[in-house]
C-alpha cells in the first residue's frame, strides 16, 4: 500500500515538473537542456522503434505455433533420452544382480525350510507326482 502511494507521488511530481517545464519553454521560447537531450535521443528512439516493429512483424500465429512445437519436441526428446538412460542403467544393475548365483549344490541347503525339504526327500517322506 505504501509502495503504491510512493509510486503515485513520484509520478505526480514528474508530471508536474514536465508541465511546468513545457509551460516555461513555450512562454520563454528558448531551448533548454532537456530539449537538447530530447533532440539527441529522438533518432535513437526512432531507430529502436523501427527495429522493434520490424522484429514484431515477423511474429505470426504460424511462427508462434512452430516455436511452441519445437519447444515441445525438445522437451519430449529430452524426456525420452533421460528415460532411456535410466532404463539402461537399471537393466544393467538387474542383469549384474541376476548373474550372481551361488552354487548351493556343494554346500547344501542354506535355509531351515530348504534343509527340511532335503531331509524329507532323503527319508522318502515327500514324493513328487509324475504325470
Amino acid at each position: 500500500m505504501i509502495l503504491e502511494f510512493l509510486l503515485m507521488a513520484v509520478s505526480v511530481t514528474v508530471m508536474a515538473f514536465l508541465l511546468i517545464h513545457k509551460y516555461m519553454e513555450i512562454n520563454r521560447t528558448r531551448k533548454t537542456a532537456i530539449f537538447d537531450i530530447r533532440q539527441k535521443t529522438d533518432p535513437v528512439l526512432r531507430n529502436l522503434h523501427q527495429t522493434t516493429d520490424h522484429i514484431l512483424s515477423h511474429v505470426t500465429l504460424h511462427n508462434t505455433i512452430l516455436l511452441a512445437n519445437h519447444i515441445f519436441v525438445f522437451i519430449v526428446k529430452s524426456f525420452m533420452n533421460i528415460s532411456h538412460t535410466v532404463h539402461t542403467v537399471s537393466s544393467n544393475i538387474v542383469e549384474k544382480a541376476s548373474k550372481k548365483r551361488e552354487n548351493i549344490s556343494r554346500v547344501g541347503a542354506t535355509s531351515f525350510y530348504m534343509k527340511q525339504i532335503k531331509k524329507s526327500k532323503t527319508q522318502g517322506g515327500v514324493e513328487e507326482e509324475k504325470m
